[in-house]
């Protein structure tokens, strides 16, 4: 048997008495609970100054284990009688493969290769991508962090960091009833672990080493923490076929996806994530979350289905919501910079050129956000762009060139009123903006999980002071999440295709142009003679000159080393 522990550590922020449940030893145990669970008072420093508060069995309720001994020996308790797992290939939590397979003799999938080898470098923590470059850091806490980036010699952004990851649950047991996770807490950033080649991160990747000095003597060192990688999104980032409405065509153009890739993947009990930042050609960068890992199950308790499915005979697992958090500190020209809406709605009017016609149609306009308050309180209308930029520099049209935030990942906050959470009261807001402070450095603190109702940081006392955002160095902030209502494919474990959430900083009249036109990798085609084609790849070849060596899993380790 196995004990783990919850959060938050008590009905109110004073209180250290935290609860264990008993999970079964086995391969995936997260989804072998006993219905056993223990609330132990920690308050005190000294270790046997602790003592069991209270202890549920099968949801029978004892003050201490010597009573509930007691009363099972007198069965004046209801008991569980739960069969020990059978052969591995009946274990539905295991990883090892089982049900009859797609191919009677196995083959291996696509891989991703380079002809010419990598096209971007890595000095140091300094890396440059096409006209990409950027700085990566690792903060114990959070994670992987990317400072100064810069595209065309141009900075967009100083600062593009994770901030938080919450868990909230619903239950009625008392461990699952009481659950909610502010994973910064449990140190996320170092709980990031080796990435498997071929799995984790394509073959031909380039794994960087991470180092930490936390919970040790001595800093400890990850092997393969990050991976950094160029892929073919398997799409056109821009295309047309420019028919002649005859047979033929005039012409086609078009440029693959190539993205540059920085992933890392932090596993927090029985959730990992994946988080990537990705580089795109077109001047865009795209944040990604995936979410994988097994759900966290529940003994199947009468009152607790009400909260979830059963997905096994002595297990089940409850609708929860996962919340992330990320601060983009954009400089947009400058570090002077405004942010706007653009607003979208619809007018109706009647045609100047058809008589008794009206026409109904989109518009929209420019609204400038003056304060913190303005700018987050009063900008429920989802129909919008919201772009930042430096109100002195415009464009040869005469628009101001902007970045503009696009989030994908938006969710329902519905937890709002509960004090459980008013440590991630950023989460009311998709996008929320604020004037730059040296002590507004994260939305955050590592303290969330022990205090999550009076918290040490309150990201609301971020804007509440309704300072000024006009010709300021501005920060935004984004939440992304998803409602997860598991259900029995979750078994073995999530899976990342539909639990993904992402949000983008877009270019918005910021260029002249596209600027991936300057790409070599375009290809434009024209009709030559009755079945020929004049193929222009502007000097790219399309030959592979090598075929990296493929490592796979086998070159997987998977310990973690003295950094010394």
């Amino acid at each position: 048997m196995q004990f783990y522990d919850v959060a938050p550590r008590g009905i109110n922020d004073e209180e250290r008495r935290s609860w264990f449940w008993g999970f079964r030893d086995v391969e995936g145990l997260y989804l072998h609970p006993l219905g056993l669970e223990i609330q132990i008072d920690h308050v005190h420093r000294t270790f046997s100054d602790w003592k069991i508060l209270q202890i549920v069995y099968n949801g029978q309720k004892r003050a201490s284990p010597e009573l509930l001994i007691e009363d099972y020996k007198k069965g004046n308790i209801k008991k569980l009688k739960i069969p020990t797992p059978t052969p591995e290939q009946n274990l539905y939590s295991t990883y090892k493969r089982r049900g009859e397979s797609e191919m009677k003799v196995p083959l291996q999938g696509p891989k991703l290769i380079e002809p010419d080898g990598h096209r971007y470098k890595i000095h140091g923590l300094h890396v440059t991508y096409m006209h990409w470059e950027f700085n990566i850091n690792t903060k114990a806490s959070t994670g992987v962090q990317l400072f100064d980036i810069k595209f065309q010699k141009e900075r967009i952004a100083y600062e593009l960091s994770f901030q938080e990851a919450c868990v909230f649950y619903s239950g009625y047991g008392p461990a699952q009833g009481i659950t909610n996770y502010y994973d910064v807490s449990w140190f996320i950033g170092a709980y990031i672990n080796e990435l498997v080649v071929g799995v984790d991160c394509p073959d031909t990747a380039t794994f960087l080493d991470v180092d930490f000095f936390l919970k040790s003597e001595n800093p400890f060192r990850i092997k393969k923490g990050i991976c950094v990688f160029e892929e073919h999104a398997s799409v056109p980032l821009r295309r047309h076929y420019a028919s002649d409405f005859h047979g033929s065509y005039f012409f086609y153009g078009g440029l693959g996806d190539y993205r540059l890739v920085v992933r890392s993947i932090a596993n927090v009990w029985n959730y990992d994530y994946i988080f990537d930042y990705i580089f795109h050609l077109n001047g865009a960068i795209e944040v990604q979350v995936y979410s994988t890992g097994y759900v966290q199950s529940a003994f199947p308790l009468d009152d607790e289905l009400r909260y979830g499915s059963k997905m096994a005979s002595f297990m089940m697992a409850n609708i929860h919501q996962h919340l992330f958090h990320y601060k983009v500190d954009l400089d947009i020209n400058g570090r002077s910079n405004m942010y706007s809406t653009l607003d979208i709605s619809t007018e109706t009017f009647k045609s100047p050129w058809y008589s008794n016609f009206n026409k109904t149609q989109f518009k929209f306009e420019l609204n400038k956000k003056s304060t913190e308050e303005e700018a987050n309180y009063k900008t429920a209308n989802e129909a919008r762009y919201d772009i930042f930029y430096n109100d002195q520099v415009e464009n040869e049209f005469k628009n101001k060139r902007a970045y503009r935030i696009l989030n994908h990942g938006r969710t329902p906050y519905l937890l709002s009123k509960s004090s459980e959470t008013n440590a991630a009261r950023w989460a009311k807001f998709p996008l929320a903006v604020s004037k730059y402070k040296d002590n507004e450095i994260s939305s955050t603190s590592i303290y969330a999980n022990n205090g999550p109702r009076n918290p040490v940081v309150d990201f609301e006392k971020f804007i509440s002071d309704n300072e000024t955002l006009k010709n300021e160095d501005l920060v935004a902030w984004v939440t992304l999440g998803v409602l997860h209502i598991p259900h029995t494919e979750d078994i073995p474990s999530t899976t990342t295709a539909g639990s993904q959430v992402r949000f983008f900083i877009l270019p918005f009249n910021y260029f002249p142009e596209c600027p991936s036109m300057s790409s070599p990798n375009a290809v434009h085609i024209t009709p030559k003679g009755a079945n020929g084609i004049n193929l222009n790849t502007f000097g790219t070849s399309h030959k592979s000159n090598c075929v990296q060596k493929q490592n796979g899993p086998a070159s997987y380790d998977g310990r973690v080393y003295d950094a010394n």
